[in-house]
């Protein structure tokens, strides 16, 4: 995946189970635009941005809190100020419970990392993800790192590999580490030796082993990121092995985020089909898109899923997947 897969967000996202929004966002800003940001976050984000000694860290603070409060008002169709962030026991930032759920749809699970003038938000729904961004700096002690933090078999292939993927090699492997933290929510309480993921910076991003869990590839997918030059990235997403998910990327570099307006009224066609669909969907191993039917409003149960595949769902949230992807959906990878 090259730097230019990253595709111009010009409308608000419409995440679903089984597909991930990862927005690219350029943290750099006019005052102008800083002013409006700040404007939309709350008492306790302001006084922390206050906090920060430098103005360039207060600013890229503010850049990605305000444009992620955009991003998740569009998805909730609630004013991006409105929204009520809580932190998780290691500090996981996540929706109250008030706004987790947006007209009967599956919750809403996102994760945001930054470095530099970079950062990138994940969206989804139903699903634990978690996201990490990092610059390849050039004075980073790599194999001091790798031997302190890292377990044996990490640092041993990092080692290994040949000098110039070396520190790929280690951010490939720093970054997965912190998207499976993130995921997980456990933050550094968990320690780095205790899993292990791939270091290769030529083969995909794995998670390889995780203490007291048999198979983690049955619950997680990893996934490489090349958000722009220099830097590193690696998502995971919580799925099974059987299931398909598609990843979509998105970038915004100073353009205004489309988010709901006071008077927004949701898609008539849309109101009938929340009212009215209650969907039974199907998905054999290896497809890449449910089908999905009409059932009376008898199934009231959301995602319950069996062993055969099958699963009730109360929204039309699968509805949106049944078909191949489309312009709007630029970068689709299918497991």
């Amino acid at each position: 995946m090259s730097t230019d897969g990253w595709q111009r967000l010009e409308h608000r996202l419409s995440p679903t189970d089984d597909a991930i929004d990862v927005v690219r966002l350029d943290l750099v800003a006019d005052c102008d635009r800083i002013t409006s940001l700040r404007a939309l976050l709350s008492t306790d984000e302001i006084a922390r941005a206050d906090r920060y000694v430098f103005a360039e860290s207060r600013r890229r603070f503010i850049v990605c809190r305000g444009v992620l409060r955009q991003l998740l008002g569009g998805c909730l169709e609630r004013k991006p100020a409105s929204l009520e962030f809580h932190y998780g026991p290691y500090g996981k930032p996540m929706l109250g419970s008030a706004d987790k759920e947006s007209i009967g749809l599956p919750s809403l699970e996102f994760s945001v990392s930054h470095s530099v003038n970079w950062a990138l938000i994940a969206v989804t729904r139903r699903r634990r993800v978690g996201v990490d961004i990092e610059c390849r700096d050039n004075k980073t002690p790599i194999h001091e790192l790798a031997r302190r933090f890292f377990s044996a078999g990490e640092a041993a292939e990092l080692a290994s590999l040949a000098e110039p993927d070396q520190r790929a090699g280690f951010f490939r492997g720093w970054t997965s580490k912190e998207a499976y933290l993130k995921a997980t929510g456990l933050g550094l309480s968990y320690s780095l030796n205790r899993f292990s993921v791939a270091m290769n910076p030529r083969l995909p991003a794995q998670l390889l082993e995780v203490a007291d869990l048999p198979d983690p590839s049955d619950f997680w997918r990893m996934i490489a990121l090349e958000p722009a030059d220099h830097f590193s990235a690696a998502l995971l997403v919580e799925a099974a092995r059987h299931e398909t998910v598609c990843v979509r990327q998105w970038s915004v570099e100073g353009q205004d985020i489309p988010s709901p307006s006071k008077h927004h009224t949701p898609d008539p066609d849309w109101q009938q089909r929340r009212r009215s669909i209650v969907a039974v969907g199907y998905r054999d191993v290896g497809s890449n898109w449910l089908r999905v039917y009409p059932r009376p409003r008898s199934f009231r149960s959301r995602w319950n899923t069996t062993r055969g595949g099958t699963f009730v769902a109360s929204t039309t949230a699968s509805m949106r997947m049944t078909g191949p992807p489309t312009s709007k959906n630029p970068k689709t990878w299918a497991w």
